[in-house]
């Protein structure tokens, strides 16, 4: 069974990668707007 379940989670791998590093490059994004905003607190 675990033989037979293998190639669909290969097949869907490249997509759920894809998602992966979307949401890393998001919440770097985030991350990077959280960070600049704190710099931008702290200055005042």
């Amino acid at each position: 069974m675990e033989v037979e379940a293998l190639p669909p989670m290969k097949r869907t791998s490249p997509g759920l990668t894809g998602i992966f590093w979307l949401f890393l490059l998001v919440s770097r994004g985030i991350w990077l707007f959280v960070c600049e905003t704190l710099v931008s607190v702290k200055t005042y």
